[in-house]
């Protein structure tokens, strides 16, 4: 029996997290700026992957910002 909390969030979840709205979230999936996971038939997503998006995943990033975010989301 696996007793470790996992850090998966469900869309409901992600929204009140990051007080960002359904659209916004389900945009940046599609835009390939956040990472989701479908695999159970939800929309999940990890919760550094989440905190990756609110601090680099805006837009008007600076070269550096942006290829810090690219490294980290691969990677990620």
């Amino acid at each position: 029996m696996n007793t470790q909390k996992t850090n998966w969030v469900t869309l409901k979840e992600a929204i009140n997290y990051t007080c960002l709205g359904n659209t916004t979230l389900r945009n940046a999936i599609y835009s390939g700026t956040l990472k989701a996971s479908r695999q159970t038939g939800k929309i999940l997503f990890r919760q550094e992957w989440l905190d990756k998006y609110l601090m680099f995943g805006k837009q008007w990033l600076n070269h550096m910002e942006q290829a810090e975010f690219n490294r980290e989301f691969k990677n990620g």
